[in-house]
């Protein structure tokens, strides 16, 4: 990715190029979707398969192009308010901490209203 920031100013223009009719034509790549798989160390001894966790290595410019398509599906869903209120997920200012004060203090008013609460676990 360093080399891509390094290189930006001069291959900007084609890179564009590049994205713009990948999503224009509607197909990305399969050499974007080609990872290397490497194994990190989760703890103990690197031999014992267990041990490891599998980590995909994508090429820089799949990753490129799926944050310019985040961006724009983003950006639309915002500016005609497609969006919940209480959407947390890939939205600015927004959080897992976000969605959980809300469904908190939901459940705190139902319950100072004393209305039925339920929660439900999917495990």
């Amino acid at each position: 990715m360093k080399n891509i920031k390094d290189a930006l100013p001069c291959i900007l223009p084609t890179l564009t190029e590049i994205i713009n009719s990948s999503l224009l034509t509607s197909v990305f790549p399969s050499t974007w979707k080609e990872a290397e798989v490497i194994a990190l160390l989760k703890e103990g001894d690197h031999e014992v398969a267990n041990n490891n966790r599998p980590v995909s290595l994508l090429p820089a410019i799949s990753k490129i192009c799926e944050r310019v398509v985040l961006n724009q599906l983003t950006d639309y869903l915002v500016r005609y308010k497609r969006l919940s209120r209480h959407q947390s997920g890939n939205k600015n200012h927004h959080s897992t901490e976000t969605l959980n004060i809300f469904i908190t203090d939901t459940i705190l008013e139902a319950m100072d209203k004393k209305h039925l609460t339920a929660l439900y676990c999917y495990c």
